[in-house]
């Protein structure tokens, strides 16, 4: 196996491994970043 490839074991997609891994940490600092940015102030009344 080429260290080179992701290959999905569930799915089995197949994908340049640093790409993949890179749009994994884009999507997880996505999230965070979202999730940092919601108000967290109670509703007004």
């Amino acid at each position: 196996m080429d260290q080179g490839l992701f290959i999905c074991r569930g799915c089995g997609v197949v994908a340049h491994a640093d790409r993949n891994a890179s749009h994994n940490t884009a999507t997880h600092g996505e999230s965070v970043w979202n999730t940092e940015r919601e108000s967290r102030a109670p509703a007004t009344p």
